[in-house]
């Protein structure tokens, strides 16, 4: 849909430009969703015929990695976290002595950093989530669990990036699993756009 919507912007400015995508989520070919064709038109752009494009480890670039870590480390996405947080807790249902935070892709990366940022649970488990440098004192504030699950072929998740964890959480006392799959890239949790997935079920 982005690539849709940019291409229809341009074409309206007159810009002579060539817009491609791919995702980390849909297999090789796979339609827009009937869901997706539906917003599209609501917003003008006809994706009926639009197949997608897996996205492959050769098309992420150092400075694209880069980007998305100083993104994650922001102050901005740990207050962002805070603040579901506090939400939560307010609850008068919650248990406050019970309480993990899981995600995948960007939730799992935000559970991560609402460990690193102290807050008080009991276990973060991230899927396909991103993985940045990690300081003594952010490992001295983990107060639960960790458990993060990555595909070996996953372009948002290097192998140096996972290596780099591992050598930043070693020696920490923090209780952390890292699970590597092997021939999957992201989004593998999502049954219906992951053709790797068949390997697990």
């Amino acid at each position: 849909m982005a690539e849709a919507l940019a291409r229809r912007a341009a074409q309206q400015r007159g810009l002579d430009a060539t817009f491609a995508s791919a995702g980390t989520g849909a297999a090789l070919g796979s339609p827009a969703t009937d869901g997706a064709i539906l917003v599209g038109l609501e917003r003008g752009v006809d994706l009926s015929r639009h197949r997608s494009r897996p996205l492959l480890p050769a098309a992420i670039t150092t400075d694209t990695l880069k980007r998305l870590e100083k993104i994650s480390n922001g102050p901005k996405l740990r207050a962002r976290g805070q603040g579901a947080y506090d939400t939560l807790m307010a609850r008068p249902e919650v248990d406050k002595k019970k309480i993990a935070a899981i995600g995948y892709c960007f939730g799992g990366t935000m559970a991560l950093e609402l460990a690193f940022a102290g807050l008080p649970l009991a276990a973060a488990v991230g899927f396909h989530s991103a993985l940045r440098e990690v300081t003594t004192a952010d490992a001295r504030n983990v107060k639960g669990r960790l458990l993060i699950c990555i595909g070996t072929d996953d372009p948002w998740v290097p192998p140096e990036q996972r290596v780099r964890f591992e050598a930043d959480m070693k020696g920490t006392g923090v209780a952390w699993q890292l699970n590597i799959h092997g021939g999957i890239m992201h989004s593998f949790t999502n049954r219906y756009d992951c053709v790797m997935l068949d390997a697990f079920l």
